[in-house]
C-alpha cells in the first residue's frame, strides 16, 4: 500500500485522524476495560490538534492515495527537548504492515 506521511495542522482535514483516536479509546474501553474518564481521549478529540501543534507538539499522519488517513502519531512537548508519544495508532488492515519503519526515512 503506498501512502505519504503528512504533519497536520489547524487548517487539515482531521477526521480520519479522529476516526482513528476514536477506534484507538474503544479498544482501550472493550479491550483493557480503560474507563474514558482514565483515557481521556474523547476531550483530546474535541480540541485536535491541539496540543499536537508545532511549538507544543505534531500531530503526523500516513494518508493513503485515496487521501484517508491510515495511521497517525501525536507528540506533546514536555520540556525544552523531551516530548511525550502521546497517541500512535492505525487502521486495522494496517496492523503488520510497519508504517513507522516504512516512513522513519522521512
Amino acid at each position: 500500500m503506498a501512502f505519504t506521511i503528512d504533519e497536520l495542522g489547524k487548517e487539515s482535514d482531521l477526521t480520519s485522524i479522529k476516526t482513528l483516536f476514536r477506534r484507538y479509546a474503544d479498544w482501550l474501553e472493550s479491550d483493557l476495560g480503560i474507563t474514558p474518564k482514565t483515557h481521556g481521549i474523547d476531550a483530546e478529540i474535541i480540541e485536535l490538534p491541539v496540543p499536537c501543534t508545532p511549538r507544543d507538539g505534531a500531530l503526523i499522519g500516513a494518508k493513503t492515495r485515496d487521501g484517508s488517513y491510515v495511521g497517525c502519531i501525536a507528540l506533546r512537548r514536555l520540556d525544552e527537548q523531551p516530548c511525550e508519544l502521546k497517541r500512535l495508532s492505525c487502521c486495522p488492515r494496517c496492523v503488520g504492515m510497519v508504517l513507522a519503519k516504512r516512513s522513519s526515512s522521512l
